[in-house]
């Protein structure tokens, strides 16, 4: 009976904290991003901001609250973005024509069914600031540095 608890806590319990610490991810680090976007002066709600890394793995997406600010999120909430260079796109649509009585679980032909028969997506940016291939917003994230980021559109 001994030998036995020993062998279990001198054996099977480290190795099984070995191997449960090395189930890890193969996830890069990320490092925490925030900021702001204006535009005309004023702070955008709303708008979905995307870092495009160049050797990240995902996107890193944010969203701007009510003063413009947001955060980023890659893998988890708020964790951040990848280091080194990203391209930037911020993107903010109205949708016109939605049938808002339509609740989530709806199908898509619901909630776009309206009497016009018409949903039409306006950009409330510059149409240039939400294409990858227009945009001529650059950053660099830092793994040693704060990353916060003024975005100006224009």
């Amino acid at each position: 009976m001994v030998r036995t608890t020993l062998f279990l806590w001198g054996f099977v319990l480290p190795l099984l904290t070995l191997l449960v610490g090395c189930g890890g991810s193969d996830d890069p680090a990320v490092y925490a991003v925030r900021g702001v976007v204006t535009y005309e002066g004023e702070p955008v709600q709303g708008a979905l901001v995307t870092f495009h890394g160049d050797h990240a793995p995902r996107l890193a997406t944010g969203t701007t609250d009510d003063e413009g600010r947001f955060q980023l999120s890659t893998f988890g909430r708020n964790d951040g973005a990848v280091p080194g260079r990203h391209l930037v796109t911020i993107r903010k649509m109205e949708i016109d024509g939605l049938d808002e009585s339509a609740i989530p679980g709806d199908s898509m032909d619901d909630v776009l069914e309206n009497p016009g028969g018409v949903v039409r997506a306006t950009h409330q940016l510059p149409e240039k600031y939400a294409d990858p291939a227009r945009s001529d917003l650059q950053v660099s994230v830092s793994d040693t540095e704060e990353n916060v980021f003024s975005f100006v559109l224009e």
